[in-house]
């Protein structure tokens, strides 16, 4: 199951984005060529629960990326290291491409 890292009224599967992380995106906005790094294999960075974490990249539809947790995560989160997780490129903080 791939889950979405937004807030859904009504939906057990979904999460809210935590202020933390609406800060760090509002401070760092994607360059173009950032955005047009994200592919599979890369791994980008976002934020919830107030925790940073990586996703490995695996398909990018639009604005949509759909990866794998890459972390072993410290805090509570309805995900874990090799869930499945489906962001917006908006939420996206970081790109990570080993150059």
């Amino acid at each position: 199951m791939t889950r979405k890292l937004e807030t859904v009224q009504g939906s057990d599967t979904a999460i809210a984005i935590c202020g933390e992380c609406a800060d760090q995106m509002r401070q760092h906005q994607l360059t173009p060529e950032e955005i047009a790094s994200i592919k599979p294999g890369v791994f980008v960075k976002v934020s919830h629960n107030q925790e940073g974490f990586f996703v490995k990249v695996e398909k990018v539809e639009g604005d949509r990326v759909t990866g794998i947790v890459w972390n072993d995560l410290l805090k509570e989160h309805p995900f874990k290291f090799g869930d499945f997780l489906e962001v917006t490129l908006d939420e996206i903080y970081q790109v990570y491409t080993g150059e």
